[in-house]
């Protein structure tokens, strides 16, 4: 996955006003974090196949999309949402930078994407909204 990150400033930019960067994967998905509320995005799939006859390589289009808005303080400071769908609180997360779990109904302006947990949901359908990993990629015992 490539991305480039349009707006960037001086000390985060690779050239001039953006940033790019690119996340290795060997599964048909990736997560990409780190990135400020409020961004706008342009992102690409581009895959490399080696062998030892070729190195064969396919680039997908560019898509422009965003970041969620930049968390408030309120929504920082409610308790309620540092909760993992069974009521644990759920602090730093252990594949990522990210320092602690966000995520409830309400919190981003999609609230369609944002589904009540049933006993039938999956861990891996309740990401927080901060890194994009799920619950059970942070530590219990947050905030």
């Amino acid at each position: 996955l490539q991305a480039s990150r349009e707006g960037g400033g001086a000390t985060d930019s690779l050239e001039g006003s953006e940033t790019k960067g690119h996340t290795p994967s060997l599964q048909p998905h990736a997560i990409v974090s780190g990135i400020p509320g409020g961004s706008a995005l342009r992102l690409r799939v581009a895959t490399r196949v080696l062998s030892k006859a070729s190195d064969a390589r396919w680039f997908g289009p560019w898509i422009e999309t965003g970041t969620v808005a930049p968390i408030s303080d309120e929504q920082e400071l409610t308790p309620d949402f540092h909760l993992d769908p069974f009521g644990i609180g759920r602090g730093g997360c252990i594949m990522s930078r990210c320092f602690s779990y966000l995520w409830g109904p309400g919190l981003i302006e999609s609230d369609a994407q944002l589904i009540t947990p049933t006993l039938n949901s999956t861990p891996e359908s309740i990401r927080c909204i901060r890194c994009g990993h799920d619950f059970t990629k942070h530590l219990r015992g947050g905030m």
